[in-house]
């Protein structure tokens, strides 16, 4: 009758609230587990119902409102409940602050490799222009020395030819013409006999060209 259903049923339904509620916090009971109370209910009737009335009755299905909250623990509810908010406000704030600085870091920290690549890219420039400028300045240096060297070398073949061509006119014939010549520009000579320096050099020029004509 009536008894049997309040002991295995209603009973065991209580029983099965106050159990959900004894292990879940009252926020968990009323809000993130509400669900989760109809299921865990119906598995611990049924398995009293089994052991104690050998599935005399099967419960298929169960609808249980939100447990009444006493006004005293309603209150403290209430105030637990704006405490818990606003530590999940402050939570979130820090997570946000956390969040911005990490940004500002990772900003930093990207804005200072680029500028670090920028230098990098503006050095390895001015390296290379260096090494430009060196290497233009090497080859002009090149081409200047390789044309000194050759003027040189022209002006030493021509002095070389020059002298080549003086030695072969220094012959005792070329020697007595240029002498006449000189002889004969000047309008007066003095000299002191043949036994003078001058005396000498005209008595072996015509005495060689008396020789020759004789």
């Amino acid at each position: 009758g009536n008894d049997i259903k309040q002991i295995l049923v209603y009973d065991r339904i209580g029983e099965g609230i106050q159990n959900f509620c004894a292990n879940n916090s009252i926020d968990e009971v009323y809000n993130t587990k509400f669900l989760f109370l109809e299921g865990f209910v119906k598995v611990k009737l049924n398995e009293s119902i089994s052991k104690l009335a050998n599935n005399a009755i099967t419960i298929w299905n169960l609808f249980i409102p939100k447990p009444e909250i006493p006004p005293a623990i309603a209150q403290n509810y209430r105030q637990v409940k704006i405490e818990w908010t606003k530590q999940l406000v402050a939570q979130q704030k820090q997570k946000t602050e956390r969040i911005r600085k990490e940004t500002v870091l990772q900003n930093a920290v990207l804005d200072a490799e680029r500028e670090k690549s920028i230098t990098l890219i503006q050095v390895e420039t001015e390296l290379e222009k260096q090494q430009g400028m060196k290497n233009i300045t090497d080859v002009q240096n090149l081409m200047r020395k390789l044309k000194e060297e050759n003027q040189a070398d022209i002006e030493s073949y021509m002095a070389n030819s020059k002298a080549e061509s003086n030695k072969g006119l220094l012959t005792d014939q070329y020697i007595k013409l240029e002498l006449a010549k000189s002889l004969v520009n000047n309008s007066k000579m003095y000299f002191s006999g043949a036994d003078s320096a001058l005396g000498s050099v005209l008595t072996n020029i015509l005495g060689g060209r008396q020789d020759g004509g004789q």
